[in-house]
């Protein structure tokens, strides 16, 4: 179970700099059109990872009231699902150290030697649109990632929680994708409980319509 800690530094204040720090990097990817930055869902997740670390520990913009000693990032963990089964994998995770748990019980399986679980969780799903990829093809599988963050909120922190479940689902498109797709994802996000945060190029038909979140 998680442990609650009025004190835990993953809260509303950090989630605001995490979704900063991913709008940044994002931003900047689909202004330079830099196609060999990100070839794969494996770079988005890695490129990702080092800007959050980058700006959680070098940059001052996390702010005096984040210690960042407190906060760790993670990648893959393997969180437990249904018949108490390892079927839930995000991308990136972000827990406060202090509820770090090490015995053999809790949210991720003790069988890799720890099990982690913090009071307040900040957990991203990370999706690629490259070239190739149809939209009609990609949605199924950007709603199921969207159902995975909403399955681990209902199960590890129903409404009655003290605890804060801060889900984050991040596409970046390496093509345009459609207004109807756009709105689509971004609907089905907040009608989960889900921050959508969508990046991609703009056609010239789109450019006033800011589209390109957040």
């Amino acid at each position: 179970m998680p442990i609650f800690n009025s004190n835990s530094s993953v809260n509303e204040e950090l989630f605001n700099k995490v979704i900063k720090s991913i709008n940044r990097f994002c931003t900047k990817a689909v202004k330079t059109g830099n196609t060999k930055m990100v070839l794969t869902e494996a770079d988005l997740q890695a490129w990702i990872f080092h800007h959050l670390l980058y700006d959680l520990r070098k940059e001052s913009g996390w702010g005096d009231k984040t210690n960042s000693k407190q906060i760790g990032i993670h990648c893959n963990p393997s969180l437990l699902g249904e018949a108490y089964l390892l079927t839930k994998v995000p991308d990136i995770i972000i827990l406060d150290k202090q509820t770090y748990d090490v015995n053999p019980s809790g949210s991720l399986y003790s069988r890799k030697g720890y099990t982690l679980w913090g009071s307040s969780i900040i957990i991203l799903e990370l999706k690629l649109f490259r070239t190739n990829h149809s939209e009609s093809q990609k949605i199924i599988e950007w709603k199921k990632d969207i159902n995975k963050l909403k399955d681990l909120r209902m199960q590890h922190y129903p409404p009655d929680s003290p605890n804060k479940f801060f889900p984050t689902f991040v596409l970046l498109g390496k093509q345009n994708i459609s207004v109807e797709t756009v709105d689509q994802i971004k609907q089905y996000s907040i009608d989960n409980e889900v921050e959508p945060l969508l990046f991609y190029p703009e056609d010239e038909r789109r450019q006033e319509e800011h589209l390109i979140m957040p």
